[in-house]
């Protein structure tokens, strides 16, 4: 039983930091596509995909 727990924990802390990475990435490209219409749409096309891949991240219904 704790050698479940151990390798859970794990995934779990492995998974997060990887998931992060690949939406800064994603949002980053998003923004770099955006900059063509100005910086002030660029920063916002950033923070909208960010936050909205972020909060996907925590809805415990995405962990299974």
């Amino acid at each position: 039983m704790q050698n479940f727990i151990l390798e859970a924990a794990l995934t779990v802390l492995l998974t997060v930091p990887a998931y992060l990475v690949t939406i800064l990435i994603i949002a980053a490209v998003r923004a770099l596509i955006a900059l063509r219409k100005g910086t002030g749409y660029a920063k916002q096309a950033f923070q909208k995909t960010f936050w909205n891949l972020f909060t996907e991240m925590l809805n415990p219904l995405n962990w299974f």
